[in-house]
């Protein structure tokens, strides 16, 4: 694991190193220069006042510049009782810089790529000795809260508690809800509750709204696993197109036994161990490559860019993400090296370093500090982190699922346990093992990407055509994630004509390996009642002591 003592004093050291060079020389100039001229003993003093109040200039200057530059990052956002300032040290930018202009290993056109990417990245590791500061709530700053594309069909046991979650978690302010045509149940009662809320806003779909005559009457004359498939694909484009011509940002497609929750860093729980296969071959000496791993004994081993990631799993092997690129997982063992390009094995300085400006380890600190449910929002976390990786250079992401048995809380609380998904049951597949929590879901910004000739082929990946998402969804790598909740056996076979919603399809999955338990979602209703009021929540359904 990445030594944050270690990273964050080493840059200062090279810092102080630098000022002592720049002093020795500077001083060095004025003992060796003479003065013949008489009147020396004033003019010396004049130069030695203005050498004093030269340094003095440059850092006010220097300081200046930085806050114009960088101030807008420091400014308030409205949270729920607190926010964290985007703070960032500038003498670590600073150090961390000059040690990549030192390398002469790169071309010019590298190592400015390599200085734009410390420059965007240094903020977000946060490599500063101070942790973010607590500001008081402002309300200057509005947000026009998220959207998302839900298509149901009997779901209304789910919907009260899917509505009012993501109302108060992301915040949901847009939401285009598609009726399957078959279903024996409609959505308008639940829907109509929210009418009044301030700020939600609610458009509901059928057919005729996102599909053509031809289209409607092509989908009747298939059977309906077929159908509902079909439909679901184009209904979440035709929402998609919809949401970007209106403007909107940030928008999930996700189904109604699903949760959209930070990702935080479980130290227990996170997958630790993989096993990275591929086509490996040995090198004597270091070569330019996507990635490669050093081991005790420093030989180096380079694989292909396309692999696969393994996870022990069980005393087996299991295949932890199908089809992998090129980032690695972080690695156990100090001797287990993950690098980017160019890396000197025998300076501890240098490594640090690399790891510093690691994407993966930049996301994987980032989800060691997520907030709870209540002190943020999700879209106050994007707009904090907007000028930050991953955001500043992607607009989709693919979300890995967790997947939550039906294996119920024990003791009753004060709300609808029984009912609720999120309060009832904990028990979940092991964390990032793929055989266990299956395909992942999207998470897109439609401001940002080009809907032109955009065709949805994947139900769990909308954007796979268009390759921006990659193919699959690394858990360490990710800030947020998706709780996907089987639920009781009369929710999950509520929806008739499913032939995957059977019995021994429902036991299947209901059986987890090696099962975890995950509280991070549970304080949801709590901290909405806290917010919100017990009298808005028992209108909208949410608030039943037992």
């Amino acid at each position: 694991m990445l030594n944050r003592r270690t990273t964050k004093q080493l840059p200062f050291k090279k810092l102080h190193d630098e000022e002592a060079k720049f002093q020795n020389i500077f001083s060095s100039y004025f003992r060796d220069h003479k003065i013949k001229q008489k009147g020396s003993r004033i003019f010396s003093r004049s130069l030695l006042v203005f050498s004093c109040i030269l340094p003095l200039g440059i850092i006010y200057i220097i300081v200046t510049k930085f806050i114009y530059n960088h101030g807008s990052n420091l400014g308030t956002d409205v949270t729920y009782g607190r926010m964290r300032a985007n703070h960032a040290d500038t003498s670590v930018i600073s150090a961390t810089l000059s040690n990549f202009r030192k390398r002469t290993t790169y071309s010019e056109t590298a190592d400015s790529e390599v200085l734009k990417l410390a420059n965007n990245v240094t903020r977000a590791y946060k490599l500063s000795n101070t942790m973010p500061e607590e500001v008081s709530l402002g309300t200057d700053v509005k947000l026009p809260g998220l959207s998302a594309c839900l298509l149901v069909k009997d779901d209304n046991s789910r919907l009260t508690e899917w509505i009012a979650y993501h109302f108060f978690t992301l915040p949901l302010r847009s939401l285009i809800i598609g009726v399957d045509p078959s279903s024996k149940q409609l959505p308008s009662p639940i829907l109509n509750r929210w009418n009044g809320t301030d700020g939600l806003q609610i458009w509901q779909w059928s057919d005729e709204d996102y599909m053509s005559d031809e289209e409607v009457e092509k989908r009747s004359s298939k059977t309906y696993l077929d159908n509902h498939i079909q439909r679901h694909k184009i209904f979440f484009r035709e929402c998609l197109l919809k949401f970007e011509e209106m403007g909107k940002t940030w928008t999930m497609a996700i189904d109604s036994d699903e949760f959209l929750v930070f990702n935080a860093l479980d130290v227990e729980g996170d997958p630790k161990k993989y096993f990275l296969y591929g086509n490996f071959y040995e090198e004597e000496a270091f070569a330019r490559a996507h990635h490669n791993i050093m081991i005790s004994n420093w030989t180096n081993y380079f694989w292909n860019y396309r692999v696969a990631w393994f996870q022990e799993w069980m005393g087996k092997l299991d295949r932890a993400n199908r089809n992998g690129d090129s980032r690695n997982p972080i690695l156990d063992e100090l001797e287990n090296r993950t690098i980017d390009d160019d890396y000197i094995p025998y300076d501890d300085m240098e490594y640090w370093e690399e790891q510093a400006v690691n994407r993966t380890n930049i996301l994987v600190e980032m989800r060691a500090d997520m907030p709870k449910v209540g002190e943020m929002t999700i879209e106050q976390y994007i707009h904090q982190h907007k000028d930050d990786i991953p955001f500043v250079d992607r607009y989709g992401f693919y979300l890995p699922r967790l997947l939550f048995s039906s294996v119920k809380n024990d003791g009753c609380q004060d709300h609808n346990v029984k009912k609720f998904q999120t309060l009832n049951f904990r028990q979940h597949a092991k964390k990032g093992h793929y055989r266990g929590n299956y395909l992942g879901k999207t998470f897109v910004d439609v401001s940002r990407f080009d809907m032109k000739d955009f065709v949805v082929s994947n139900l769990h990946n909308l954007m796979e055509s268009s390759a921006i998402l990659g193919d699959f969804s690394p858990y360490q790598d990710s800030l947020f994630r998706v709780h996907h909740y089987l639920g009781s056996y009369e929710d999950y076979s509520q929806r008739s004509g499913d032939e995957r919603r059977n019995k021994m399809k429902f036991e299947e999955m209901n059986v987890l390996e090696d099962p975890r338990e995950d509280d991070d979602i549970r304080s949801w209703l709590d901290a909405f009642v806290a917010t919100h009021g017990v009298e808005l929540a028992k209108y909208l359904g949410l608030w039943d002591p037992c």
